[in-house]
């Protein structure tokens, strides 16, 4: 049975990695995709979200795991050598290898059983990570992963979200539809993110966005194409037309901890709910009083 979304990304200029075994490779449909050098390597990491990597370049294999652990990035190792992995400490730093020189022939099974194995603990983390409602990221995995960003010399952003006037959906239709309502917003938002962004439910209809590698003109231009398309977003009930509006507070300046941060997109998004018209999005208010849109 294939593995459903689990993603590979193998050395490609390994000559252990024949046309045979990547045609078998992808004959189990997996989400495969293969780099010719460390740094693309890095880049395919950093911006996708991959299950295992197969690597043959030790070299790499240390530096790759400098910033992840073995459960953030499962890897098998390809080697001719198996003493390399006495003398080098490599145990600590795999989760299987293959001495390939030896067995050649179990290659194809070793990397389906990893697979295998990645997809249980994909489907556990995902449990142990995602709100049951709408199926984005809890609280605690945002800060995780927020933390993870906030520490790292790269562009981010925090955007607060939540529904407008939320409470008269729940007054007049119930609980179960402002429930599919909140669904309808969760699966807008996670349309129109990719990558490593992070939609969080932050509780009842409040989301938080962390956006990554993105700089304050682009944040504006998504938040205001999400804005958009859930106004235009209508859902039937009772044959009644319901749709709804939202409001939004973005922080992209990074302030003394990512708690400041969260914080001030925070106070944004309750300034843009206040303005009277309403501003709907607000901008850095705290540092920029001319940033709302």
């Amino acid at each position: 049975m294939p593995m459903k979304n689990i993603k590979i990304l193998i050395e490609d200029n390994c000559t252990i990695i024949t046309n045979k075994i990547k045609q078998k490779l992808l004959k189990e449909k997996y989400d495969i995709e293969f780099y010719d050098t460390s740094f693309e390597a890095e880049n395919i990491i950093k911006h996708k979200n991959v299950d295992l990597l197969i690597v043959h370049n030790i070299k790499f294999l240390k530096e790759i795991r400098q910033n992840y652990t073995k459960s953030d990035l499962p890897i098998l190792l390809l080697t001719h050598n198996s003493e390399i992995l006495e003398k080098e400490n490599i145990y600590e730093l795999v989760n299987d290898f293959l001495n390939i020189s030896i067995i050649y022939e179990d290659l194809l099974p070793k990397i389906k059983l990893m697979a295998k194995r990645c997809q249980k603990f994909k489907t556990l983390m995902e449990l142990t990570n995602k709100d049951y409602l709408t199926n984005t990221y809890n609280k605690r995995y945002f800060y995780k992963k927020a933390n993870e960003s906030y520490q790292e010399d790269t562009q981010m952003a925090i955007c607060m979200i939540d529904m407008d006037d939320f409470k008269a959906i729940n007054d007049t239709y119930g609980h179960i539809i402002g429930d599919f309502a909140i669904k309808e917003l969760a699966n807008i938002l996670q349309k129109n993110t990719k990558g490593k962004d992070i939609v969080s439910r932050f509780g009842g209809d409040e989301f938080c966005l962390l956006l990554q590698d993105i700089d304050k003109e682009n944040t504006i231009k998504l938040v205001e194409k999400i804005k958009k398309e859930v106004s235009k977003n209508s859902f039937d009930i009772y044959d009644t037309k319901i749709n709804f509006t939202i409001s939004v507070g973005i922080s992209t300046q990074k302030a003394n901890s990512l708690d400041e941060m969260i914080n001030n997109a925070d106070l944004d998004l309750l300034k843009s709910k206040s303005n009277k018209p309403k501003i709907k999005l607000c901008t850095n208010c705290r540092y920029d009083k001319l940033a709302t849109v």
